[in-house]
């Protein structure tokens, strides 16, 4: 492990970085659903289409597995897309942005 300074990112860099994060995000969250459908499956749903389409219990523990992290994902595509420009401008103001990160 070391210390990177990272002064500058390239637009499609910071997009699948930005993806990856908001994926694992939503696996978790996935997780999680997962899990409150063992133990409560009267409790959890997923609509699709806006109600046409619900599922609840275990089915929709199953399906989160599948589209959190998906759904995520492509928020977090959409969310890169608007947010390069002001992370350039922060990493510009703040002189870099130091992580501790293993880099091979």
């Amino acid at each position: 492990m070391g210390n990177l300074t990272i002064q500058r990112i390239s637009f499609w860099s910071y997009l699948r970085l930005f993806a990856v994060a908001c994926s694992c995000f939503g696996l978790g969250m996935a997780v999680i659903t997962f899990i409150a459908s063992l133990i409560v499956p009267e409790r959890v749903a997923i609509a699709f289409f806006e109600g046409g389409t619900t599922f609840t219990g275990l089915s929709a523990g199953l399906l989160s597995i599948l589209f959190y992290p998906a759904s995520c994902a492509v928020i977090g595509v959409i969310s890169a897309v608007i947010g390069y420009l002001p992370f350039k401008l922060f990493l510009k103001i703040a002189r870099g942005l130091k992580v501790n990160i293993g880099v091979s």
